[in-house]
């Protein structure tokens, strides 16, 4: 599958490092219009998307996640021309994603419930975010969204508790964030449990939405917009406009854009916006925005409705953002431009670096860059500098065993192995 960048449109966020630019690619903005394209315009569309395209696993990882979603709706829309025999492909295996996506979620959901009933009884609420909040939604959209964990969101204080009521329903805690963890002057998010019976169904459980902003603004605001889910007294979802927000927030996280998860958080967004118009909040929405931060986000979600016609200028006037559609840094195609001193320099010293390592290394110096900044503001310099240290210590213990495996793995003539060690997970990322 061709796969020029010359075709892409690009996204942009600023890190300490300067700017780094998500080539998304065709197939990405084509599956994103088939959620939302009207009937007439569907099959248009879908030759399109399997344009060149030898194999299912050829399309990029996105695709496959907004997949059952973008069947569900062909089906559901009677689509008279023979959609499972496209472009000389047989895909009469997708009519089966929608039951089987169907038949999980309802698993995942009541699960959910479960939790959050038993868990209640002690007094503690739930929010259900991410996938877990769309499935919630009671929409038919909603029962068709991917998601592989349950994501739900506690209050601090209440862990302690919840931990002990997980472990009485067969849910035990198993990622605490090792030992590393201790040390870091990040405030610690998430936490991951694991049924240890049965499904191995994995729990992420958050305490926090966004760690990455010091005064946890987002989280505040998720708490206070909570909507009840209809399903359990004790069990809440973000309303639309927090949910936008949290997709915004993962949409744009860098670890998202390495592994290739991000267009499943960018379509929740668009989404929510529709719902957010629907509701006459778009000044609300504004104002949320302006407050986080994430005005650039913001406005690159908006172009990217533009772009595959889910909104007119007028719905980007409602939003008071029309103006961005002059803007030479937001979803435009690559233009070649002058290299700053910053680029110049970073490519000299990583010129004999691969770029999965490059990715890594841009990932690990935020990381850093981020826990540097924490100073003064969450804790003492002292516990900086202990963490940076430690992290040196554990990066390169990590660097030497990996290339002991690898060895071992060259003379056991495991080559198959080799390759996996070595997949880049998604190579449309570029820094400047």
């Amino acid at each position: 599958m061709k796969n020029d960048l010359l075709d892409h449109k690009v996204l942009y966020q600023q890190t300490q490092l300067g700017e780094i630019k998500l080539y998304l690619h065709p197939k990405e903005l084509t599956i994103l219009k088939l959620r939302y394209a009207p009937k007439q315009e569907i099959m248009k569309l879908w030759d399109k998307l399997w344009e060149g395209v030898g194999d299912y696993d050829e399309l990029p990882a996105g695709c496959r996640t907004l997949m059952p979603s973008v069947v569900y709706r062909i089906q559901r829309m009677g689509v008279d021309e023979d959609w499972k025999g496209i472009q000389g492909l047989n895909l009469n295996f997708l009519a089966g994603l929608p039951p089987f996506v169907w038949t999980k979620n309802k698993f995942m959901l009541n699960q959910t419930l479960r939790i959050a009933e038993h868990v209640g009884k002690s007094g503690i609420e739930i929010l259900a975010i991410k996938g877990m909040a769309e499935l919630l939604s009671d929409t038919e959209m909603g029962n068709m969204r991917s998601t592989s964990d349950l994501d739900l969101l506690i209050r601090p204080d209440d862990f302690y508790i919840f931990t002990q009521k997980m472990s009485e329903i067969g849910y035990e805690l198993v990622s605490n964030g090792g030992n590393l963890a201790k040390y870091s002057p990040l405030p610690k998010d998430q936490y991951l449990f694991e049924a240890n019976s049965g499904y191995k169904l994995q729990v992420d459980v958050h305490v926090m939405v966004d760690k990455y902003h010091t005064d946890d603004r987002l989280t505040e605001l998720v708490w206070l917009g909570k909507v009840p889910s209809k399903k359990c007294p004790t069990l809440f979802v973000p309303s639309p406009r927090d949910r936008f927000l949290i997709s915004l927030v993962n949409g744009f996280r860098i670890t998202n854009w390495y592994s290739g998860s991000y267009l499943k958080y960018l379509s929740d967004a668009l989404s929510e916006l529709i719902s957010v118009h629907q509701d006459g909040n778009q000044g609300q929405l504004r104002f949320c925005v302006e407050s986080l931060n994430c005005q650039d986000c913001y406005e690159q979600v908006l172009q990217i409705g533009r772009e595959i016609g889910l909104f007119d200028e007028q719905i980007m006037e409602t939003y008071a953002l029309s103006h961005a559609s002059d803007s030479n840094a937001v979803l435009k195609s690559p233009r070649s431009g002058a290299i700053s001193f910053k680029q110049r320099i970073f490519s000299k010293l990583t010129k004999s670096l691969s770029l999965k390592n490059i990715l890594l290394l841009l990932i690990y110096m935020n990381v850093i860059s981020q826990v540097w900044q924490s100073r003064g503001k969450q804790v003492g310099l002292g516990k900086v500098i202990k963490f940076l240290l430690m992290d040196q210590f554990l990066v390169i213990i990590t660097y030497v065993v990996r290339n002991v495996l690898k060895l071992s793995i060259w003379k056991n003539k495991d080559l198959d192995a080799i390759k996996k060690l070595s997949k880049t997970p998604v190579s449309s990322l570029k820094w400047n």
